[in-house]
């Protein structure tokens, strides 16, 4: 959930990610993208790194396999898009959050990755760079500016005047 909620990696991502993308000494998480076909840098941050580490050391089975993720039960292939999305929503209702009909999956996290990255100014084209969109639009579709910030791009209301105003003070009507 990390990969999800911290660098807004696509399930689709995590789930094909193989150990060759995984990058300690540079601190990096490599791939293309499947959804884009874009090749991706992330940044192996701390807490990130830490639980890769501890997964790999201590979590996975010692199976031969490519992938960064195995399922937990035989047969050991790469862990499923549909089992991302169970653990997410198993995530958020362990959470105690209401969905009240709002996305459930992982990509709830990459939405919220993003809403919160608009908020706190990063312009939209790095956020946009960051989850790895070809679309220059795509970025739109998350951004839930919150009022306060959307109180700064107000325009000014201009006096009313003319019959406008008198329509205003109840001095004129339509009819």
């Amino acid at each position: 959930m990390l990969l999800a909620t911290r660098l807004g990696i696509r399930s689709g991502d995590i789930s094909s990610m193989t150990l060759e993308c995984l990058d300690f000494e540079r601190n990096l998480i490599r791939l293309t993208q499947h959804k884009t076909g874009v090749f991706i840098e992330f940044p192996m941050v701390s807490d990130v790194k830490v639980a890769l580490e501890r997964y790999l050391q201590e979590e996975r089975t010692a199976y031969d396999s490519p992938y960064v993720f195995l399922r937990i039960v035989p047969p050991y292939g790469h862990i499923s898009v549909q089992a991302i999305a169970k653990i997410a929503r198993t995530a958020i209702a362990v959470a105690g959050i209401e969905p009240g009909g709002r996305k459930q999956g992982a990509h709830a996290f990459r939405s919220s990755l993003a809403s919160s990255m608009i908020n706190d100014n990063i312009p939209y084209e790095a956020v946009r760079k960051i989850l790895g969109h070809t679309d220059q639009n795509a970025i739109r579709s998350y951004a839930r500016l919150d009022m306060e910030q959307l109180r700064g791009y107000a325009l000014p209301v201009m006096e009313a005047t003319g019959i406008f105003a008198e329509f205003l003070e109840g001095r004129w009507s339509l009819s």
